[in-house]
């Protein structure tokens, strides 16, 4: 009886399975957790609830159910096959979401490595469960610093330029919309000298920090510049009259 309570209070969320020859897909309602770790490899569309209410489509990286966090390889298309003997992420963009949004999902896709009604075959080797717990503990430390690089939404490609500029000679993180500088220095929009400030409770070299920020900043207007002029020149007449002859 205490086990059928148990199971009955797992969440579960509707899974819709791949079609098949003369099959309609259909949605079925499994335990979530049990659904996300049997899919790992697949390529799947994802819906989660409100806040952050969006569908997003993936090869399940991981699903662990003790950070309760799935991971997705959201690149278009997947050339390396995802399974419990990868040691390293496949290359492409990866998202990370709370499993307890998802509201439901959908297998596009099986894993690239199971074949449709072909026999089980026995493990070949022993899977050394703490490399693979450590690898998604790196991991997910990954992407989560990744994530918290870029800058709250509103944030210009240039101001986004300076602060990956910034963190790569000095610990930098975001607060809201102002830029922390090895925990002493807060810089406010606009990011500019006239707006950085020393920290409460802190000293440092203030006026060195501006011709930092100073500098960081003229070198990426310089960049801009030239970009634009250099897109410029590529979109004029002669660059395409040039263009059509090489060709």
């Amino acid at each position: 009886m205490a086990s059928d309570k148990r199971s009955s209070a797992v969440p579960k969320v509707p899974v819709a399975l791949p079609k098949t020859d003369g099959a309609q897909s259909t949605a079925q309602m499994v335990p979530q957790e049990a659904a996300l770790h049997a899919a790992v490899g697949s390529r799947v569309r994802v819906s989660t609830a409100a806040p952050s209410q969006s569908t997003v489509e993936g090869t399940i990286y991981v699903a662990d159910p003790t950070t309760n966090l799935l991971v997705l390889n959201v690149s278009p298309a997947q050339n390396t096959a995802i399974n419990p003997s990868t040691l390293h992420a496949p290359p492409g963009s990866y998202r990370i979401i709370p499993i307890s949004q998802i509201t439901s999902f959908q297998l596009q896709n099986l894993p690239q490595q199971q074949v449709s009604n072909a026999e089980p075959q026995p493990s070949q080797n022993t899977l050394d469960t703490q490399a693979l717990q450590n690898r998604l503990n790196r991991e997910v430390a990954k992407l989560q610093s990744a994530q918290s690089r870029q800058g709250p939404k509103g944030t210009s490609p240039a101001d986004q330029a300076l602060f990956d500029s910034l963190s790569r000679t000095m610990p930098t993180r975001w607060h809201g919309n102002a830029m922390i500088i090895s925990d002493t220095y807060i810089i406010e929009k606009p990011y500019n000298p006239a707006s950085i400030r020393l920290m409460p409770g802190t000293s440092g070299d203030l006026d060195r920090m501006k011709r930092v920020l100073d500098m960081e900043k003229n070198k990426i207007n310089l960049k801009i510049s030239k970009n634009a002029i250099d897109n410029k020149l590529g979109d004029s007449p002669a660059a395409k009259g040039s263009l059509r002859k090489g060709g």
